[in-house]
């Protein structure tokens, strides 16, 4: 209740009840008066955390003590709750939607939450009449707050911690605890009461080069790390099995399987992988509960390891003539016309020094991808290499895509060593203009032998007199002498699927076009 100055308290209360409900203006001035809503530049700011609505002259709520804390989405069981961790107050005119709508739900005046308590909202009840996915984001406008400038206050992420879609099996409701969000299991799920908050069956710890353990780590020290399993949200007791496995880009796979009985013991291991050259590890593990059958969670993640092998790869235009070679990155303008780009390999470690690099391009206009190549890295020295490609900007391209990755020959193979995508501004002045695919399928005429190229707008083969059709595939010149795997389809079935070095020569191939088929897909 708000005290007014030098009135008797009990006539203050009933005083100030009456002049509100006559005279807005008053709670104005009363707020100032009672120190609750700041100086003169809060209210001009549009703040007004204290508003009375009716005689029960519960303050508004705001997102500082009130926010969603669980959020069920499936089907049309759909629910979320809101928590409050300060005292009561009154959550009317709250605007609560999601990312897909501009309307949502709006609360009631006196729709109080209490102290330290909870409130549920269903779309089963009919609260509220849009669906909730698996990936939504739902935003809350508190009194005086327009839709468009709510709050966003939780976004529903379906792989959740464990890198694994969404699944009625295994998971529950998305669940905030200790400020972190993740999907609890079917049975923890608490609408309008306090979260469970028990924790993941089982937690992956990683051992750090000092000795420390990090919890649900996204890296690792090197590719013979130790790690462990804590299985300390297990029911005692129970037998469980978990599986684990790891791979890496270098063709190293490892597989384990431990069977138990839950006691709250840690299970250790350690992967085996080249430290030399392991930079990353895929991990695929699950655990089942062996007295139902049922794999009650699982976990995905991929591992980034400091490895020697790992370089910096930046992109550049070169200008041509003296002038020095420009760095590129999102958002550089890049002219029309005869264009060359560099991509540039730095960082290499002494250990690194020797082998040999190699870099393959690709360049994308308004999505289409009109340039590629790979070849050697030429080599500036025992840290760095380079390689150019030449392309055409077309003067009616707005967007334009640069990529460039860097491979090393290991001991394993060619493996990845850096990358690099930028999307550049193209000229974009207006005109219309097709562009050339670098890959071009030809097609024999009936009548005269020629041949001509099959596109978007000449598409009709020529059948006249016979379905025996005689095509090629022609490549562009950068990619002469160039390793490539070039596999294609005629009506689902398999022509080609071959790893060669490109000599420049077109790719012949026939096909027969059935009776009853009147668009054949390649």
């Amino acid at each position: 209740m708000l005290r007014a100055v030098a009135i008797e308290r009990n006539t203050a209360a009933i005083f100030m009840v009456a002049l509100m409900i006559a005279t807005p203006l008053l709670t104005y001035q009363t707020g100032i008066i009672d120190e609750k809503w700041g100086d003169e530049d809060e209210l001009e700011k549009g703040e007004h955390p204290v508003t009375f609505v009716g005689s029960g002259a519960t303050p508004d709520c705001n997102l500082t003590n009130v926010t969603i804390s669980e959020v069920y989405a499936y089907s049309s069981d759909d629910w979320f709750e809101l928590a409050n961790s300060g005292g009561e107050c009154d959550l009317g005119e709250w605007h609560i939607r999601d990312d897909d709508t501009s309307t949502g739900m709006i609360l009631d005046n006196g729709t109080s939450i209490p102290a330290n308590g909870t409130i549920y909202f269903s779309y089963d009840d009919g609260d509220f009449s849009f669906g909730i996915g698996n990936s939504d984001t739902l935003l809350v406008a508190t009194r005086n707050v327009s839709s468009e400038n709510a709050t966003e206050v939780v976004t529903l992420e379906e792989y959740g911690r464990d890198g694994v879609g969404y699944s009625t099996d295994r998971d529950g409701s998305w669940e905030l605890c200790d400020g972190e969000w993740d999907w609890n299991e079917p049975d923890e799920m608490t609408p309008n009461a306090t979260n469970a908050c028990e924790g993941d069956p089982f937690t992956l710890y990683v051992q750090e080069s000092d000795g420390s353990w990090t919890e649900d780590p996204h890296s690792a020290p090197s590719g013979t790390a130790s790690f462990l399993w804590n299985t300390s949200n297990l029911e005692v007791g129970n037998e469980y099995e978990i599986y684990s496995s790891w791979s890496t880009p270098i063709g190293v796979y490892q597989s384990l399987r431990f069977e138990f009985i839950a006691d709250g013991s840690d299970i250790t291991f350690e992967t085996h992988a080249d430290p030399d050259w392991t930079c990353e590890l895929d991990f695929n593990s699950w655990i089942q509960d062996e007295s139902t059958g049922t794999y009650i969670e699982y976990l995905y993640r991929d591992l980034e390891i400091d490895c020697p092998r790992k370089a910096e790869a930046k992109l550049y235009y070169v200008p041509g003539g003296s002038a020095n070679n420009e760095l590129m990155d999102d958002g550089y303008d890049l002219g029309a016309g005869d264009t060359t780009l560099q991509a540039r390999l730095s960082g290499i470690t002494a250990t690194m020094a020797e082998q040999n690099y190699s870099i393959t391009f690709y360049i994308k206009q308004d999505g289409h991808v009109t340039s590629f190549s790979e070849g050697e890295c030429i080599r500036t020295g025992n840290n760095a290499c380079w390689k150019e490609i030449d392309t055409y900007i077309h003067s009616h391209v707005c967007e334009i895509e640069v990529f460039a990755e860097t491979q090393i020959l290991s001991p394993h193979g060619w493996t990845e060593s850096g990358s690099n995508l930028i999307t550049a501004d193209g000229p974009c002045d207006g005109t219309s203009g097709s562009i050339d695919e670098p890959i071009s399928l030809y097609v024999q005429n009936g009548t005269d032998s020629s041949w001509s190229e099959i596109d978007s707008t000449n598409d009709d083969l020529d059948t006249s007199t016979s379905r025996d059709q005689s095509f090629y595939w022609d490549f562009p010149a950068s990619v002469d002498g160039t390793d490539l795997r070039f596999y294609f389809y005629y009506e689902g079935d398999q022509v080609m699927d071959k790893r060669f070095q490109h000599d420049g020569e077109p790719i012949y191939w026939n096909a027969t076009v059935s009776v009853d088929d009147c668009s054949p897909h390649v």
